[in-house]
């Protein structure tokens, strides 16, 4: 390493070669061998001596070393691409949008462009702004929906209470369950129902399947419906349940003169 006079002398050198010639000056400078001790480095100069023309210093070796050691932990961030590139945005106010792997961008915040993220204040302005009406579309917030929409769980839907619901089982594994007819057919023993019948209707019986009920005709020994005269206005019905004639032919019926003639006579 060279160290030389910072001004660079233009005069001749001189005829006394005892004297130091302005070639002398311009020359490069000889550093003299030796050691930079703690001490000399204590002290800023080479002599040794505080208070005398300073010298800097990188330091002995170990605290070379030491300085190559530095801990950084708690005191800077580790360098990262992505810290970095969000380091790189610009001044400009908005969010931060991650865009992809180590690129940002940033959104405007309010309703000026499509791209702009609106505050809850900047859309209601914005929609009250275009008529927008959900008549017809949403269901007015009700807390006994809400409670509806949290369930979870399959069942009946019950109302516990004012904005609260729950569901109810179908079956009858618990006892809060509610039992199908299948279930509860299985479940209980049904109570037993019968027709009872006399003569002359017959057909009755238990319920546990259809009965059709009957009646017997009316007969010499038996009670019953009347049996079918067969029409016309002569004939009468008789003790065994039969239609007959009157007796003395198929002549016409005593007339009114001869039931009132009878009448005397009894």
């Amino acid at each position: 390493m060279a160290i030389k006079h910072a001004f660079v002398s233009g005069k001749s050198d001189g005829a006394d070669a005892s004297l130091v010639q302005p070639s002398n000056w311009n020359a490069n400078h000889d550093i003299e061998a030796g050691t930079i001790t703690d001490t000399h480095v204590a002290a800023g100069n080479k002599d040794g001596v505080a208070g005398t023309a300073s010298m800097r210093t990188l330091g002995t070796g170990a605290q070379q070393a030491a300085a190559g050691n530095h801990a950084h932990g708690g005191v800077y961030e580790p360098a990262d691409a992505t810290l970095t590139a969000l380091a790189g945005l610009n001044a400009t106010a908005g969010l931060v949008e991650q865009t992809g792997a180590d690129t940002f961008t940033k959104r405007a915040i309010g309703v000026a462009a499509g791209t702009d993220v609106p505050t809850r204040d900047d859309a209601d302005g914005r929609y009250a702004a275009a008529g927008h009406d959900h008549a017809g579309v949403y269901q007015p917030l009700d807390s006994d929906l809400t409670a509806v929409a949290g369930l979870s769980t399959t069942g009946l839907i019950e109302r516990t209470g004012s904005g609260t619901a729950a569901t109810r089982a179908i079956g009858v594994a618990a006892g809060t369950d509610i039992p199908s007819r299948a279930d509860a057919d299985a479940r209980y023993v049904q109570p037993a129902r019968s027709i009872s019948t006399t003569a002359p209707l017959s057909g009755g019986g238990d319920l546990s399947a259809d009965r059709t009920l009957t009646v017997a005709t009316f007969g010499a020994g038996a009670a019953g419906v009347v049996p079918a005269s067969g029409g016309g206005t002569t004939n009468f019905l008789r003790a065994d349940g039969t239609w007959a004639a009157p007796a003395g032919g198929g002549g016409g019926g005593l007339s009114y003169d001869d039931v009132a003639a009878l009448m005397v006579l009894l």
